[in-house]
């Protein structure tokens, strides 16, 4: 968890799609995944990394 860093920008965005979508946290966090990709991939070894990029294709 040392590596996971993100902006608050960035979370009030993630937390105003789950408001706008009535979505749930888990659904927040999927939808964090699959739009930034550019972000939660430097927080990854290169398995954890292809091993998730899998999942969420």
């Amino acid at each position: 968890m040392s590596k996971v860093n993100f902006t608050n920008a960035k979370m009030g965005e993630i937390l105003a799609w789950q408001e706008d979508n009535s979505a749930s946290p888990d659904e927040a966090a999927v939808y964090f995944l699959t739009q930034n990709s550019d972000i939660w991939s430097a927080w990854l070894n290169d398995e954890a990394r292809e091993n998730l990029s899998a999942l969420i294709k």
